[in-house]
């Protein structure tokens, strides 16, 4: 036939081919031309189905690169966590001594906000960078306090606005609240302004940009332990409360159970605000409590009338991972993020007997809809207890297309380690959600479980997570970790020769050929693993349903690349 070209295969160099026939090395993956008296190898040119992007951080010849919102690529790895370093030579005290921590977009900066033991327990805080492309941070400043007394149970939220840090926390027996502003490494605290008259319990603090308000729920012990709802705002540098305890959100059998600043979690799709919390609808029976509301404001914004809306619209989820009375509890911890890809709301539950579980939610005007949960396998995480009330959190990773779950406790050799778990949301052909987990990743090993955090924060320039806890292996001091999770949802290729951070990296990408593998089943399909990795399928959805397409196979070393990043 006319025209026809014939692909030869087999190990090593062909000796001679014809006119018109190709033969590909399966050895190396190198493709060979042949005019009937001679052989030459076939250059398919240096950059073929590549392109050239900037490296953030070190990235490795052959390595999987992740491409990055700013355009620019790096390394996909499993998630990894840099040296702990101490923010405060003083024991953290767990219970209700909470420590928090904000992320400061402007300056680039993470506040960590704490009670210090060893300075009379003032209300204090540190300022943390992150060094991009790295794991590492650095305290250039020396911790403060922002009130020279004694106050508990603190909730921390960013006004966009003002570029203010909002600061609730309560003495004996009221709640008082403080407005910061950043530059450099030092916060200027104005005068506390009353929040309660109130002392309140486990406050969590949202900033609502549209109407330029934050938004506090929390535990009221002036109204029977009514929770209750506050709005705050930010008028020049100087806070004020227009509202105090004027919105009920439930009555005293309406018990606010959260760790976190994301209790209550802003919605921008709807422009409303979620809440999650723990409510005991009856006897020794608390149930996931879901509520979705919106607020105005009074005329022009500086009025004192302003509207929550806190039961617009009110959901109870009866939250039943298993059977019998031991399993119908909703233990004591709840706090939630939102996914912007998906649209959907995923709440972290601790349940008595029954472990964690994260349940998805899809978020509208009309109110908010748990569509499915999965219970995170993590070992040993069977009979939860009080121990592990102040030690979990989750955080939504935008870089990532993920959740990040942080959490410490037992694994399946019984030690304590702290440990990520990536968590992904799915939507299936009839538009319901699910989800599916990578395997827990250990972040720094630990001796009991005495440590405690409250809450961590995303840094949005250097793609980080941030955690703030007290070490139980070193006197409890107040302590930090960046936690980088793993990018494999934003696989876009391989990278052609090695780059270090700044400099040039080709990348290989849809339709070329990557000969950097080895023991590749030929025809076999290949996905991308969290650690970066290549690998078969085994059908185990849980953990594989969430790994990037790769490519087909075409010899032992050889992959086509199809993902279109």
């Amino acid at each position: 036939m006319a025209n026809t070209i014939k692909l030869k295969r087999g190990s090593g160099a062909p000796g001679t081919l014809a006119a018109g026939e190709i033969a590909l090395d399966t050895s190396n993956g190198t493709f060979y031309v042949g005019d009937g008296s001679a052989v030459q190898e076939l250059s398919l040119g240096a950059t073929p189905n590549s392109a050239s992007f900037t490296a953030v951080g070190s990235i490795a010849d052959g390595a999987a690169v992740a491409i990055r919102d700013d355009g620019k690529v790096e390394d996909i790895g499993a998630a990894t966590a840099g040296t702990a370093v101490v923010y405060e030579s003083a024991a953290i005290s767990g219970g209700d001594n909470y420590t928090h921590s904000v992320y400061h977009p402007k300056e680039n900066k993470t506040v960590f906000i704490y009670r210090d033991s060893g300075n009379s327990n003032y209300l204090s805080y540190n300022v943390g960078t992150v060094t991009a492309g790295t794991n590492a941070i650095a305290f250039s400043g020396s911790a403060a306090a922002i009130a020279s007394a004694d106050f508990r149970d603190n909730t921390v939220a960013y006004d966009h606005s003002s570029e203010g840090i909002m600061v609730v926390a309560k003495t004996g027996t009221d709640s008082q609240s403080f407005i910061g502003h950043l530059s450099g490494t030092t916060v200027t605290w104005q005068s506390e302004v009353e929040f309660s008259s109130n002392a309140h319990t486990r406050p969590c603090s949202v900033y609502y940009p549209t109407i330029n308000r934050f938004l506090t729920m929390h535990y009221s012990s002036g109204g029977g332990s009514d929770f209750t709802m506050n709005t705050s705002k930010v008028v020049g540098t100087t806070l004020s409360h227009p509202l105090k305890d004027n919105e009920p959100m439930g009555t005293n059998n309406v018990g606010l159970m959260t760790n976190s600043i994301r209790g209550l979690v802003y919605i921008p799709d709807i422009d409303m605000v979620a809440a999650s919390y723990a409510g005991n609808s009856g006897y020794d029976n608390y149930d996931l409590q879901l509520t979705v509301f919106g607020a105005t404001t009074g005329t022009a914004g500086t009025s004192t009338d302003d509207d929550v809306f806190g039961r617009k619209i009110h959901n109870v989820y009866k939250f039943r991972p298993g059977s019998g009375a031991n399993f119908t509890q909703v233990e004591s911890v709840v706090c939630s993020d939102y996914d912007r890809h998906t649209k959907r709301l995923v709440t972290l539950v601790e349940s008595n007997y029954q472990g964690l579980h994260v349940v998805v939610s899809r978020v509208s005007k009309g109110g908010i809809y748990p569509e499915s949960h999965l219970r995170l396998d993590v070992g040993d995480y069977t009979n939860f207890d009080s121990d592990f009330s102040h030690k979990h959190d989750i955080v939504y990773c935008d870089h990532a297309k993920c959740f990040v779950v942080l959490l410490q406790g037992r694994d399946l050799v019984n030690t304590f380690d702290l440990v990520a778990i990536q968590v992904y949301v799915h939507i299936d052909k009839h538009g319901k959600a699910y989800m599916s987990q990578d395997d827990a990743v250990s972040l720094k090993a630990c001796s009991n479980t005495n440590g405690t955090w409250a809450a961590s924060s995303y840094d949005t320039t250097a793609k980080r997570l941030v955690l703030g806890y007290a070490d139980q292996d070193n006197s409890n001091y107040g302590t930090a970790i960046v936690i980088r999770p793993s990018a494999n949802q934003r696989f876009i290729g391989f990278a052609q020769g090695s780059a270090s951070d700044g400099g040039s990296v080709s990348v290989l990408t849809k339709g070329a050929l990557d000969a950097k593998n080895s023991s590749l089943v030929v025809g076999g399909h290949y996905y991308l693993k969290p650690d970066g990795t290549v690998s078969l399928k085994s059908d185990d959805n849980l953990r594989e349903k969430h790994w990037p397409y790769v490519g087909k196979a075409l010899s032992a070393t050889q992959i086509a690349i199809y993902n279109e990043g």
